[in-house]
């Protein structure tokens, strides 16, 4: 089974202490990643309208990210902590 990852969005979080990603699998399927782990699973089917609602209501703008990187789920940790302002 591939477990790799492309992240969608990525967001710092408004003290600066954090990051979040939106990250898709290789069948389309959306997960909130934060915290060191997936957090929630979207659905392809449904996925737009989820993402849509969270990424409105988010007290840290969402950043789209261009690229086709697949990172594995042990790789996204350290992928959100080089963020910029991540953990300053």
């Amino acid at each position: 089974m591939d477990t790799t990852f492309r992240v969608r969005y990525q967001a710092t979080q408004a003290n600066g202490t954090g990051a979040a990603l939106l990250v898709e699998d290789r069948c389309g399927s959306l997960y909130l990643f934060s915290d060191g782990q997936l957090q929630l699973r979207f659905e392809s089917e449904v996925w737009s309208q989820r993402v849509d609602t969270i990424l409105a209501r988010a007290r840290s703008p969402w950043q789209p990210v261009e690229g086709d990187t697949q990172l594995s789920l042990a790789a996204l940790p350290a992928y959100a902590a080089s963020l910029p302002d991540a953990h300053n």
